[in-house]
């Protein structure tokens, strides 16, 4: 299924746009400016709001899992095992279970960050090397 120029472009747009408040949110957490802002003052809420930021950018990358040879393209499996381990992370932190390795909010708000930052990394390769 191909996929045209003028959706591609509005998906990277929308991709895009998502990862640039993604990208501030993490700095805003990171500097502590957080705790005076709605929704976000507390680590829980700035996770869920890189969650969703996370959410709206893998949903609307517009990957093309139609084709078959695109499911044993080892980008795609790192990407889809990524996903994984990021919706383990939201429903484990939504749900109060304690995980390895992640204490608090605070700390599963770090781990979605890194691995929003692969999986970005990661698309980039995929679309500059593998695809033309």
């Amino acid at each position: 299924m191909e996929t045209s120029s003028a959706t591609r472009g509005q998906s990277e747009l929308i991709v895009g746009l998502f990862g640039i408040l993604a990208t501030l949110l993490v700095i805003v957490v990171l500097a502590g400016w957080n705790s005076d802002l709605p929704v976000i003052d507390s680590d829980r809420g700035a996770f869920l709001a890189l969650a969703t930021c996370g959410f709206f950018m893998c949903g609307s990358s517009g990957a093309d899992y139609t084709t078959p040879k695109r499911w044993i393209n080892p980008m795609h499996l790192l990407g889809i095992m990524l996903g994984l381990l990021a919706t383990l992370l939201v429903i484990s932190e939504l749900a109060g279970w304690q995980i390895p390795m992640v204490a608090d909010a605070q700390d599963a708000f770090y781990a979605l960050a890194a691995i929003m930052v692969v999986k970005v990394l990661l698309t980039t390769v995929d679309r500059l090397v593998w695809q033309q």
